[in-house]
């Protein structure tokens, strides 16, 4: 598969390190702009119906103001499903790639590295007929997951959620992030219906902040 992602940063409003004169306004009445790029491709494959990997190419190109810099990059993931009780294991490593270079003028060289995440998670049907660990007949399932995060710029983090499913139809979902600064607490609900040749999912998030405005999320999805 292909994907592509673009952020533009908007029109910034140019300022000088220091007021002229006595000013103490540094702004000049100008304003500048930036973003992002990023190509990737990917190839997965399932070795059998229990392991999958998948990888991906990235280019990435970033400018702010005249600077601008390239690089490449990869991820790569791993799928395991045990095949008891609906105990998954997924793994994943992003952003494996060169260091982003703004500014190379002789001795003097600014950039920085791209921020290498490693991800770890499992997830498990608590309630599932047959296969989960509490059957409560075909119309329930509550799955149960933990991601552990690690980054090179930033200390450990976790995640945990669950998600009670009736009649695959609704579906509720709450989690928590630890170690983060903001945005801890979120819940969603959605549905999902199969119409004709279409598989049709509304899905709605909600995502508690303190200092920043909390943000609604809604997605549409339609798979043929």
């Amino acid at each position: 598969s292909v994907g592509f992602s673009s952020l533009d940063y908007g029109n910034i409003q140019e300022a000088l390190v220091k007021g002229r004169g006595t000013s103490s306004d540094t702004r000049t009445g100008g304003t500048f702009g930036g973003g992002d790029i990023m190509v990737g491709l990917s190839y997965a494959r399932e070795f059998s119906d229990q392991l999958a990997i998948g990888v991906t190419g990235k280019y990435i190109r970033e400018k702010l103001f005249t600077y601008s810099s390239d690089a490449f990059a990869f991820d790569v993931g791993t799928y395991y499903n045990t095949g008891f009780k609906g105990i998954r294991f997924g793994m994943s490593f992003q952003n494996f790639g060169e260091t982003v270079k703004f500014l190379e003028q002789g001795a003097r060289e600014e950039g920085y590295d791209l921020p290498l995440v490693f991800r770890l998670g499992a997830s498990l049907d608590l309630i599932r007929e047959e296969e989960g660990f509490i059957a409560l007949g075909p119309e329930h399932r509550v799955v149960l997951s933990f991601e552990a995060l690690n980054t090179n710029d930033y200390g450990e983090r976790y995640h945990v959620g669950a998600e009670y499913s009736f009649m695959d139809f609704i579906h509720l979902r709450g989690g928590y992030r630890f170690n983060y600064a903001e945005g801890n607490l979120a819940f969603g609900v959605g549905v999902q219906k199969q119409l004709s040749a279409f598989h049709v999912a509304v899905d709605y998030s909600f995502v508690s902040y303190e200092f920043l405005e909390s943000p609604h999320r809604v997605t549409l999805t339609v798979a043929f």
